[in-house]
């Protein structure tokens, strides 16, 4: 059990490569009044040696074993149950939060129920490839304000009274739920422009392809459990336009495509095979 009254929870599988860059962030944070707990999902690296001799200078450090399920939802869970922490902060192993981070999420959380706040998109360690979140509380499919998962923070109570994570969305999207629950219980979610958070992108074409095909599923996954709710699902007419639209930006910049659009194409693909398989129909997001 942690000591402090805020608990960073960062889930992990194998990122003894990269681990040491978010932990050298936590490092060097503006306040240093947190524990860290590493949920480590079924790593078969070297990850939990990497933490276990990493000289915090933050409250404290432990790592936990979270592998006997998969998906970031159930590690995030069992990290938070490892806790008593009042107040939960959230981050990603492979990204770097800035150095106010731990504060701004904080000083926010002092008058809501839940905080997120800028990503800086980046590739290998570089900016320059978009921003996300950097005006206000993101809003998912049309719908209701999330928390991104690489990027939040909430009240244990709040975590509490929805029951955690859904681990059953192991494909992702965990986080767009978790947030629209938060929403639909009452919950206030804020933004903090001082919680920024470097979000490292994957690198080359199929590794961003596979990660794009596989959260489409994800989404069809979520829908599926939101089947019954008014999310806005454009007309086909919409539709058809946007993917004459699509291939037009493909054809004319056959290049620079790569970067944007074969894996939006990517995320369409495998939302339309997880709509099929789920027997949803879900919005083109």
């Amino acid at each position: 059990m942690t000591a402090s009254g805020v608990v960073v929870v960062i889930p992990a599988k194998n990122v003894e490569g990269v681990i040491e860059t978010q932990l050298r962030a936590l490092n060097a944070q503006t306040m240093l009044d947190f524990d860290v707990i590493v949920s480590d999902n079924g790593s078969s690296d070297g990850t939990r040696a990497v933490v276990e001799a990493w000289p915090a200078t933050f409250a404290s450090l432990s790592c936990v074993d979270s592998g006997d399920r998969p998906g970031v939802a159930h590690a995030r869970n069992r990290g938070i149950e490892h806790s008593a922490a009042p107040l939960i902060l959230v981050c990603d192993s492979d990204d770097v939060v800035g150095p106010d981070w731990v504060q701004a999420h904080v000083t926010a959380l002092a008058s809501a129920d839940a905080v997120t706040g800028p990503l800086l998109l980046t590739e290998c360690g570089e900016r320059g490839f978009g921003e996300w979140a950097t005006d206000g509380v993101p809003i998912a499919a049309g719908y209701l304000p999330y928390m991104p998962g690489c990027n939040m923070s909430f009240r244990r109570q709040a975590f509490e009274m929805l029951t955690g994570f859904d681990a059953g969305l192991w494909r992702g999207q965990e986080d767009v739920d978790f947030g629209w629950r938060l929403t639909k219980h009452g919950f206030s979610i804020a933004h903090a422009p001082g919680a920024i958070v470097d979000y490292e992108q994957r690198v080359g074409l199929r590794a961003k392809m596979r990660q794009q095909f596989k959260y489409g599923r994800a989404f069809a996954d979520l829908c599926a459990r939101y089947r019954a709710e008014p999310i806005p699902v454009q007309s086909t007419k919409w539709r058809a336009r946007w993917w004459l639209s699509f291939i037009r930006r493909a054809l004319r910049h056959p290049i620079k495509s790569w970067r944007v659009t074969y894996p939006a194409l990517a995320f369409q693909a495998g939302r339309i095979l997880g709509s099929a398989q789920n027997r949803v129909r879900t919005p083109m997001w």
